[in-house]
């Protein structure tokens, strides 16, 4: 990325917008500007997520399925997905189907 655009990036992130926050937390999560931080790009994801952030949400609750988020019990994440799932997020059934694999938050299934 062009440091003057990681610069206003991250000044936007600071700055509160939840977009800017989302897109640092895929950048720190992914590594593209240097080592992979994934508890870093979950707090990015979750300042997102408070904002209403789907996107960032959704990132958050599949990173704790991975074990790269510790903020929230796996029963909330479960219950978190669910929710959302039902609410018409069908993008989200898949990690709902890997909380059954992994048994996280539900028994293994």
């Amino acid at each position: 990325m062009n440091p003057l655009l990681a610069t206003y990036l991250k000044e936007a992130a600071d700055a509160g917008d939840p977009f800017a926050q989302f897109e640092l937390g895929i950048r720190i999560e992914d590594g593209y500007d240097g080592e992979q931080d994934f508890e870093k790009a979950s707090e990015w994801y979750a300042k997102a997520a408070v904002q209403g952030h789907g996107g960032a949400e959704a990132n958050l609750l599949l990173a704790h399925v991975f074990g790269r988020a510790g903020m929230w019990s796996p029963d909330h994440v479960f219950r978190r997905l669910v929710e959302l799932t039902e609410s018409g997020g069908s993008d989200l059934e898949n990690s709902v189907g890997l909380c059954y694999q992994f048994g996280f938050g539900v028994t293994q299934d």
